[in-house]
């Protein structure tokens, strides 16, 4: 039990790590298993043994549980990433934003700090020399957290973020999933407010680089308290 609850605590922590408490975890279900088994064979009717068994089976096979379970209260995918599978256009662009070249195409660019998307600052560091606040395989949860709070956040918030990190692009993609997610879940965000055509002062829209939308930051106009240095 020590064993299997320290793994539960480090799995909260690290979620790649929880599969060592769910083996763990399989020892005390076998157990629990075999005694619902033997209690519903003593089960006086029908449907208290069949009953019994079915919730048995169903702990045995968490997968097929938690697949009826997620069929009940609704589609475990957002909605922004469900209609992107049934639209034909956004996985052209999907498919456009993912290719290395597009990546390597944003060397044009000034070598300067970026923001962009967390899935799409790798090909960004492998590819140029620009710089990145971070990026998905990372472990800096202040600087991830800053490029979700840069696209989420009202876009005079997102200056402050934005000029303390001296970002001189924002790069944004219409066929990123992760942004798609960004402007679903902050209808009044900067991305959100981007994508709306209502672009803040402080932006300057640049000429696409590829599928890339390009902005350059205009430090003279970075609402007060966020002025690069």
């Amino acid at each position: 039990i020590i064993i299997y609850v320290g793994s539960a605590l480090i799995g909260a922590l690290v979620s790649r790590t929880v599969v060592y408490a769910m083996i763990i975890a399989n020892l005390f279900l076998a157990v629990l298993l075999i005694d619902m088994f033997m209690a519903a064979q003593w089960r006086k009717s029908l449907t208290g043994r069949m009953g019994l068994r079915a919730v048995a089976l169903l702990l045995a096979i968490p997968g097929l549980s938690a697949q009826i379970i997620a069929n009940k209260i609704g589609a475990t995918e957002t909605e922004a990433a469900a209609a992107a599978k049934l639209d034909e256009r956004f996985l052209a662009k999907v498919q456009a934003c993912q290719k290395s070249t597009a990546a390597a195409a944003l060397g044009q660019l000034p070598t300067s700090f970026i923001m962009a998307g967390l899935d799409t600052n790798p090909a960004i560091l492998q590819f140029t020399k620009h710089n990145v606040v971070a990026s998905g395989h990372h472990r800096n949860d202040t600087a991830m957290a800053d490029v979700i709070r840069a696209f989420t956040l009202s876009p005079d918030d997102a200056a402050q973020i934005i000029g303390a990190r001296r970002i001189r692009f924002l790069v944004i993609c219409d066929g990123s999933y992760e942004l798609a997610l960004y402007a679903r879940k902050a209808p009044h965000g900067l991305l959100a407010q981007l994508r709306a055509g209502k672009i803040p002062l402080w932006l300057r829209q640049q000429p696409d680089v590829g599928p890339f939308q390009i902005l350059e930051v205009a430090p003279a106009l970075l609402p007060p308290n966020s002025s690069q240095s």
